[in-house]
């Protein structure tokens, strides 16, 4: 409401990309999400200045983290697909 926009309520859960029964299954979809995060979180870093940049970076930083704990691979800057090095 601040930047004159209308909220939009979050969805109550992740749309996934097939079933997900095993250990496997379950990470890489948790992987797959906060992949997307990061690449969220980089477009509103690279469109915004000051406490929404800070905030979007802390974000940002975070989802990278969770992506590694599901066994992503570290990129130079997550989320930005035009500076990746893979």
């Amino acid at each position: 409401t601040t930047a004159s926009a209308t909220p939009v309520a979050a969805e109550p859960t992740y749309p996934l990309r097939g079933p997900v029964t095993s250990a496997d299954q379950i990470a890489s979809a948790a992987r797959n999400i906060e992949a997307e995060a990061t690449t969220t979180y980089a477009w509103v870093v690279s469109q915004t200045r000051a406490e929404p940049r800070a905030w979007a970076v802390a974000a940002l930083r975070n989802a990278a983290i969770r992506e590694l704990d599901f066994q992503g691979t570290p990129e130079n800057f997550p989320g930005a697909d035009e500076f990746a090095d893979r």
